[in-house]
Parts: C-alpha cells; sequence; structure tokens
C-alpha cells in the first residue's frame, strides 16, 4: 500500500499485524524506532470461520435494523478499522476514502435487507473532529445519489463545517439499496494527503 491509502476490493478479508523494532546502532542515544504493517488476505471460508470482517464491508443498526455499509476503497491509517465504513452512521467518524488521488468515483453503498421508507440524509462532509483536521482533508462538493429503482440525483454541498440536509427527490420512497459516487471535491490543504472524508451519511 501507499503511504496516503490503500483500495481493496469488498471480498477480500486481512488479518493486519503491527511489528515494532528497535535497533541500536552502538552510539549512545542513537537507537532506530521503525514500525511496520503487515496485512495477509486469508480465503474467505477461513475468515468467516475465524469472525474476521471484510474491511470494506460494515454492518450496523439503525431502527433496530441490521444495515450492511460497504465501500470501494476506505483509507489504511495505521489500523485497517481506523475509518472503517461504519463511521458513516456513528456522525462521529470520519470515513475516509483510500482510493489514489482525491477519491473521484468512489462509491459507497447501503443494503437495508428489505425495501425501507427513506425520506433523505443527513451528511456532514469532512473531518469534522476539528476545525483544522476539516480545512485539511478533502470535503464532498458534488454527491451522486442513486436509491435503487428511483432516478438517481445529485447533491451539491457548500465548503462550510456543519451538517446537510438532503432530500430524495419526488418525496419519500421505499428501497432496499442506496448507491453514492463522490463526484467533486473541495480540496483540503494538506500537500501530502489527497483523503476525501465524511463524518455522516445517515438516512432519515
Amino acid at each position: 500500500w501507499s503511504h496516503s491509502g490503500t483500495s481493496w476490493a469488498p471480498t477480500q478479508h486481512v488479518v493486519a499485524f503491527k511489528i515494532e523494532t528497535s535497533t541500536n546502532w552502538g552510539v549512545a542515544g542513537q537507537t532506530d524506532h521503525a514500525q511496520r504493517y503487515y496485512v495477509f488476505r486469508l480465503p474467505p471460508k477461513i475468515a468467516k470461520a475465524a469472525g474476521v470482517p471484510g474491511l470494506l464491508r460494515d454492518t450496523v443498526r439503525w431502527k433496530r435494523r441490521a444495515v450492511a455499509v460497504s465501500t470501494s476503497s476506505t483509507l489504511y491509517a495505521g489500523s485497517p478499522f481506523t475509518y472503517r465504513p461504519a463511521r458513516l452512521f456513528s456522525g462521529k467518524g470520519p470515513w475516509c476514502e483510500g482510493a489514489k488521488g482525491a477519491g473521484y468515483t468512489t462509491r459507497i453503498v447501503y443494503d437495508f435487507g428489505r425495501k425501507v421508507r427513506l425520506t433523505g440524509f443527513r451528511v456532514k462532509p469532512g473531518f469534522h473532529r476539528t476545525a483544522k483536521l476539516w480545512r485539511l482533508n478533502n470535503r464532498v462538493m458534488l454527491l451522486r445519489i442513486e436509491p435503487e429503482g428511483w432516478p438517481a440525483q445529485t447533491a451539491l454541498f457548500q465548503d462550510e463545517r456543519r451538517r446537510f440536509t438532503v432530500k430524495l427527490k419526488g418525496g419519500p420512497r421505499r428501497v432496499r439499496r442506496v448507491f453514492f459516487t463522490l463526484m467533486a471535491v473541495f480540496p483540503g490543504y494538506s500537500r501530502t494527503s489527497h483523503d476525501t472524508c465524511i463524518t455522516e451519511l445517515l438516512p432519515y
């Protein structure tokens, strides 16, 4: 993987290990510390038996219902679970994409298991934990929303650190799956990272 993140196929299962090493070069106070992360892919059957979750698929609880949340990429930053898809429902997030560049065309999928009534979504674009982190990372400018079986629509956000409400066109819909695509972003001022984050993408 690269320092800015890695894209993983949704069907891959992984176990990540962090190994820390210290090497003394014979000079007082001169110790080299290194951290390396090793990721091993597991066959799906073994991963399921071991209880290891897919890196890009989480299950969350919403209105006493299990919802599968999956993404086409997730930022790997020290742990494969730091910016996991479930954070989109927490409001404390964020989830961050890990694709090359700004993450254009990165996909998010919500699967409710059966048709449910949806009015819209409450969205917090960016890394909302602090004002500095919000400015540092990319924020979503344009998000494509595709309720399964209904026409797609786009949501255009202002570059403001707050929650936005996006209503589905035509009023409430009964849908099983919703597909989201990152179409455009407001760039953060970081010179080393171009990750796009969303702190909340909550249906209502």
